[in-house]
């Protein structure tokens, strides 16, 4: 009878169930990070920076390819030719203070001029300016891999910890569904037993009241379940369109942890410090780019061109090298370098910060994890416990010798016990997960 109230009771609050187990009715916290990688749109944002950036490099590499350019016009042009024209060689002494003669509209001449060319340029020398673009380029796109990496640690650890908070709305919601069943079972008894005249209104109004508790913390464990089942779906990045059972048997696995070892791993393996590396290296090179930014720039260069009114044109070309370089740029140069030289300081400051940060998270991890694996221990004796009290409650209340206050109070010690239980071990989870994050550790599960 029990069991199926149970049954009713969790199915009218989780509403229906696929019927097939293949339209995966339910979900591993594999199948939910799995999911999350592949669609949550802030790893796809994250990698879009990195396609930016690799583009930077391909920019900066195209210095070392030669420039090839192209020109050609057509110009209708007008122009005056012979007598009437005006040159400064006509102002000569006895011209001086006479009239200038009037142009002559009709030396006008009229004709189309064609000019085109190709001129190709290959840089062969700059004292390492293009080197060091490349090299800073290089730099910041590991950056943005890194930053890659620092989203999807994080993706994982939120979608971990939303499943196993989701698991534990479950498994209270079944907690406080069992709960309704068991107090619904004492009121049917305590209405037999009034009918038999063993036992006073008072246990059946007691039991009716108790069953009303029941039911509410029964609805107030479904709306968390709802929730925290959103906030799953959210997590993975996806919508919430079908109502699929996050299943785990929220298992204890002890791990022995040197917290010094823990601490170099970390150093090793968390991505946001290898970001910071990258990031000093970049403006490092950007430093050196300035400061040899105004010495020479030899080029290898060649021209070939054709001009003229009338068709063939005729042509000319050219080659050889050329030399560019900059006698003064008003200190540009210099204030970019020291700007780079400024941007390191403040790199090398922030990643001290970071490391220390990072040492904090991964203390706390590491406590949390003994703190919950001491929780689960104590919580597991209380519940056995608490169901051994139930049964004794249940028993003497059936034989007449227990009374309606003292099953309530067994009942609800077992209900807390479970969820205490729950509790423990779903902060378990959430904490080995949240340490492997710290720790810099990528696991799908």
């Amino acid at each position: 009878m029990r069991a199926l109230i149970i049954i009713c009771v969790l199915c009218f609050c989780l509403g229906p169930v696929p019927a097939k187990a293949e339209d995966n009715a339910v979900l591993t916290v594999t199948e939910c990070v799995k999911t999350a990688l592949g669609h949550h749109p802030d790893l796809r944002a994250a990698e879009g920076y990195v396609e930016i950036a690799r583009t930077k490099v391909a920019q900066s590499l195209s210095q070392w390819y030669p420039q090839i350019t192209s020109m050609s016009t057509l110009y209708h042009q007008t122009a005056q030719t012979g007598q009437g024209v005006f040159s400064p060689s006509s102002l000569t002494p006895s011209t001086i203070g006479t009239d200038i003669p009037a142009l002559n509209p009709s030396s006008l001449a009229i004709y189309d001029y064609y000019n085109g060319g190709i001129t190709a340029n290959q840089l062969l020398y700059d004292f390492g300016k293009t080197s060091s673009n490349v090299l800073s380029a290089k730099e910041n796109l590991n950056a943005s891999e890194y930053d890659l990496l620092t989203k999807r640690l994080e993706i994982v650890f939120n979608v971990r910890q939303a499943f196993y908070q989701a698991v534990a709305a479950k498994k209270t919601l079944e907690a406080k569904a069992e709960a309704v069943g068991q107090q619904q079972e004492h009121l049917d008894q305590a209405r037999a037993f009034f009918k038999e005249g063993t036992k006073s209104k008072i246990d059946v109004t007691k039991a009716e009241v108790d069953l009303a508790k029941a039911r509410l913390d029964l609805i107030k464990a479904e709306s968390s379940w709802k929730t925290s089942l959103a906030t799953l779906y959210n997590k993975m990045g996806i919508k919430n369109e079908v109502r699929h059972d996050p299943e785990d048997p929220l298992s204890v696995e002890k791990i022995e942890i040197d917290l010094n070892e823990a601490f170099g791993e970390a150093e090793n393996q968390r991505p946001e410090l290898k970001k910071f590396i990258s990031s000093i290296k970049s403006y490092r090179a950007k430093g050196k780019a300035a400061k040899v930014q105004n010495l020479p720039a030899l080029s290898g260069i060649a021209n070939y061109n054709w001009n003229g009114s009338q068709l063939p044109l005729p042509y000319n070309y050219y080659y050889g090298v050329q030399l560019n370089f900059t006698l003064f740029d008003g200190h540009n140069a210099s204030a970019l370098a020291m700007e780079a030289e400024g941007n390191i300081h403040v790199l090398e400051a922030q990643r001290a910060s970071k490391l220390q940060d990072i040492r904090l998270e991964v203390e706390q991890a590491v406590l949390s994890l003994r703190d919950a694996e001491e929780r689960v221990a104590v919580t597991e004796k209380s519940l056995a416990q608490a169901v051994e009290n139930y049964d004794l409650a249940k028993g003497r209340y059936e034989v007449g010798l227990g009374t309606g206050i003292e099953f309530n109070d067994a009942r609800v010690s077992l209900t807390g016990a479970k969820t205490d239980s729950i509790s423990a071990l779903t902060d378990y989870q959430i904490a080995k997960a949240k340490l492997e994050k710290a720790l810099g550790l990528f696991r799908d599960q």
